[in-house]
């Protein structure tokens, strides 16, 4: 042993131990994975005094049966006398802190530099014999034989070895670049490049010094060539992703997709993409002054790489909004930068251009001379000449440099409780559609998970938003929340869930539950053909879905819907991105979860057992129909029964809506979904409660539910008889009240077969 300062003795003495795999021994050390301890045995060491400085030991072991060749699988190991864990101390290929040294065959002798020691140098020493984990052989390869030029090629090694996390070193033909902590067969970018490589393998590494050999693999990687659009030909040939295009001059306006690495508009070109198409890049878009690049209405400009905005020149991009009348409002968002809401619609009233106030929980004017922010959502009135009786679409125009790249926006939390908090008006920011699913779980940590849609309609009778997960959609008034075909596309029958897009320029709603940012990026674009809708989304969980809708609606007009769905991806607590919770709260009907109102429910798998309770609110007494629409999965096939818990009766929806009358007010506990009928119909109730009398126009209706009334008579508060009906043999009845003066009026129900009813009413 070396000289130790402050150490006054010192003893060495070997121990026959038993000590195997996983006896505290590390999983690997150095080029050594996995190991047992050489000759079953250690020594150890002991010492009386301070070490002051680091010492170096140096001891033999005779007898040591795995000397000579085998040294590059030996570890020395230490450790303290008092822990069962050994740690590693140095390996043979690491000499500048151990050496291991064959004295003779069946010797060893072993140094230590640089020992970490304790206040009395004391420690067990031992060897670690196990497998080399150093790579045997290691293949290159390309995942792309040809790339767009000034990218990075995606390379990968497949390596043989038992190691977890290897070194590389990578020669592009000029110079070397690393990839450090890699593991094998995953892909990994090499540095942009702009010319034709042929890559090669320089070292494959472990532990920072065990060298692998037998490497192999040289791909070549080729730069994609030029396609230039002139004369209405493309030459050499049409671009592919992997080219660069160019449209030089005149007019372009086929009905192709366009896909390629970059896109340059020069010389005055004209170019056009037609509604439906798609310009697809996984570069920039560069529009030269004085030419033009315009989107139709419901085309797209899909880029899919970058994080930032490469793009340079301005683009048009138009959109055209639902079918809307006088004094309609649509909710915008801006594809473009530096877009002016006035110079968006001229003609809207200076002061009908609206942002939210999330702590306020309202909308608040905003002057029309500032510009969209991007990402945010403006509430604009359609122009001031716009016809009420006739509907129109309007054309809107957006005009500056097309976004693209990462966008955040910061959302508040703020907003009053009592409606909930942080509702954000926030919008799709780019010249493309984005994909629900990848919208949604990008944010899932900040945000609700639902979106929420303005309606098409300015009428206060009607609730004001369409709510959308990623189990459906729900429209907020008859024949839909946004435009025509919305219902149809938001069925999973149609279009697979994780299909939906949001529109260019759609405006919508997020609940934050984070004072953060939103996020979009180039990963959520798309575009999708979807029948000029103007909001509108498609989604399908990783696991199958059943559902199915309910409709609320009456003879004036009301409308309002609710989801069920099941799979058992979900739970009975509220599943962020698949739960709506209901903003409606005009008049509404909902699945009641924990109590509280929400538009889409997401239950777990689906049994026939289940009960579902509703909730609904209206603001007039009248006749409501309860009915059912977009059953799928099991739903097909699976009866789905409403039970009117006032009157005791069970219905089949599949056979029909259910009608039944109600009274002003919100029920939490009238109505619920079952999917077993006992008994097909259960006894009527006949009562106060089950008995509905209203006055509509000059007109008295009165409703019994499912029980047929024999007559009916109306006295006033004096107990005179003012008017009655027999033989009425009916639920419904309807009495002429235009001649009763008498503010205060007592009606008697008589049912020959469940008795008499006797009700006060207000004229």
């Amino acid at each position: 042993m070396g000289s130790c300062t402050g150490i006054t003795s010192y003893a060495l003495r070997y121990v026959a131990t038993t000590a195997t795999t996983g006896s505290g021994l590390p999983a690997s050390a150095g080029c050594i994975s996995a190991g047992t301890l050489v000759n079953n045995g250690h020594w150890v060491g002991t010492s009386v005094g301070t070490a002051t400085n680091s010492p170096t030991i140096t001891f033999t072991r005779n007898g040591h049966s795995n000397a000579g060749a085998n040294l590059n699988l030996h570890t020395i190991l230490r450790r303290n006398n008092t822990s069962a864990a050994w740690g590693v101390a140095g390996t043979w290929a690491d000499p500048g802190t151990t050496t291991i040294s064959p004295v003779s065959t069946g010797q060893i002798s072993l140094t230590q530099t640089a020992l970490t020691t304790d206040n009395n140098f004391s420690g067990e020493f031992a060897l670690e014999t196990g497998t080399n984990a150093t790579s045997t052989a290691a293949v290159l390869s390309s995942s792309a034989a040809t790339i767009c030029i000034g990218t990075s090629p995606n390379l990968s090694v497949a390596i043989t070895g038992s190691g977890s996390f290897y070194d590389l070193s990578i020669f592009d033909g000029t110079s070397n670049f690393s990839v450090i902590n890699y593991i094998s067969g995953t892909p990994f970018a090499a540095p942009p490049t702009s010319s034709n490589k042929t890559y090669s393998i320089t070292s494959v590494t472990i532990g920072g010094s065990c060298v692998g050999s037998g490497n192999s693999g040289s791909p070549t990687v080729n730069i994609g060539g030029t396609s230039t659009y002139v004369s209405s030909t493309w030459t050499p040939s049409a671009p592919t992703a992997t080219s660069t295009a160019v449209i030089d001059g005149g007019v372009y306006n086929a009905a192709v997709n366009i896909t390629a690495c970059s896109l340059e508009v020069k010389n005055n070109a004209v170019v056009t993409i037609p509604s439906t198409y798609k310009v697809t890049l996984s570069g920039a878009l560069t529009v030269e002054s004085g030419s033009s690049f315009t989107l139709e209405s419901d085309s797209n400009l899909v880029q899919t790489g970058g994080t930032t905005n490469a793009n340079a020149g301005s683009i048009q991009v138009k959109r055209n909004s639902s079918s809307l009348y006088l004094l309609d409002y649509t909710l915008w968002s801006s594809p473009v930068e530096n877009q002016n809401l006035y110079s968006f619609s001229p003609r809207t009233l200076g002061n009908r251009f609206y942002v939210y106030d999330t702590p306020a929980n309202q909308y608040s004017p905003v002057s029309s001379s500032i510009n969209f922010i991007v990402g945010k959502g403006y509430l604009i009135r359609v122009p001031k000449d716009y016809s009420s009786t006739t509907s129109s679409i309007y054309n809107g125009l957006f005009t500056g440099k097309p976004n693209s790249g990462i966008i955040t926006f910061p959302m508040s939390l703020g907003g009053t409780p009592i409606t909930g908090y942080g509702f954000n008006a926030v919008g799709n920011p780019y010249p493309s559609q984005i994909n629900l699913h990848n919208f949604i779980d990008e944010n899932i940590s900040n945000i609700t998970g639902v979106l929420y849609f303005w309606r098409k309609r300015n009428d206060q009778t009607q609730p004001s938003y369409a709510t959308l997960t990623k189990l459906g959609y729900t429209a907020n008034s008859a024949p839909g929340g946004g435009t025509t075909n919305t219902a149809n596309y938001f069925n999973t029958s149609n279009n697979a869930a994780n299909t939906w897009v949001i529109n260019v320029g759609q405006g919508f709603f997020v609940q934050a539950t984070a004072a953060t940012n939103l996020v979009f990026t180039n990963a959520m674009r798309r575009g999708v053909d979807n029948s000029n809708q103007f909001f509108r989304t498609s989604n399908k969980s990783a696991s199958e879905v059943s559902l199915y809708k309910l409709n609320l609606t009456s003879n004036n007009g009301f409308f309002s819907q609710m989801l069920v769905g099941y799979s058992s991806d979900y739970t009975l607590g509220v599943d962020k991105g698949i739960d709506g919770l209901n903003i409606n709260n005009q008049e509404y009907i909902c699945s009641s979860l924990d109590g509280v109102a929400y538009a889409i429910e997401g239950r777990p798998e689906f049994t026939p057992t289940d009960i579902v309770p509703l909730q609904y609110k209206v603001a007039t007494a009248a006749e409501y129909s309860i009915s059912i629409e977009q059953f799928d999965g099991l739903f097909g096939t699976q009866d789905v029964y409403i039970k009117d818990k006032l009157t005791n009766f069970i219905h089949n929806l599949k056979t029909g809506p259910y009608t039944f009358v109600s009274e002003p007010g919100t029920f939490t506990d009238r109505f619920e979904v079952v999917y077993e009928n006992p008994l097909s119909t259960s006894d009527p109730k006949f009562n106060q409660n089950s008995v509905l009398v209203y006055k509509q126009n000059q007109e008295f209706i009165i409703n019994t539910g499912t029980v047929q009334m024999s007559n009916v008579k109306i006295y006033d508060i004096r107990g005179r008889l003012l008017v009655s009906k027999s033989n009425i043999n009916a639920s419904q009845v309807k009495m002429y009240a235009g001649s009763i003066q008498q503010q205060v009026l007592i009606v008697k129900i008589t049912s020959d077969t469940n008795g008499v009813v006797t009700k006060k009413v207000i004229n």
